[in-house]
């Protein structure tokens, strides 16, 4: 298997993950996914989206800014509109 193939593998796994409710797996998996394919936009927007779960904002940010610089600009603003969202910054 290519890294990318392991990636998208591990991003799934991460979705399901996330649809159960095991979120501490979805956060592991996602970073797996990412580490495998550090430039693959789904699996640092998968890598975000388990640490806005988390509630972990400032780390969230930085995997967002990385999704939006490998491509998927939309999703990272979206993101961040989230993040705006769970911090009641957003009027």
């Amino acid at each position: 298997s290519t890294p990318q193939h392991i990636a998208k593998s591990l991003s799934l796994l991460s979705q399901r993950a996330k649809e159960l409710g095991y979120f501490d797996l979805q956060l592991e998996w996602a970073t797996w996914a990412a580490e495998f394919a550090p430039d693959d936009s789904r699996a640092l927007a998968h890598v975000a989206d388990a640490l806005i779960q988390a509630g972990r904002y400032m780390e969230a940010e930085d995997a967002l800014d990385k999704t939006a610089a490998a491509g998927d600009p939309a999703f990272a603003l979206n993101g961040k509109a989230r993040i705006l969202r769970a911090t009641g910054q957003l009027d």
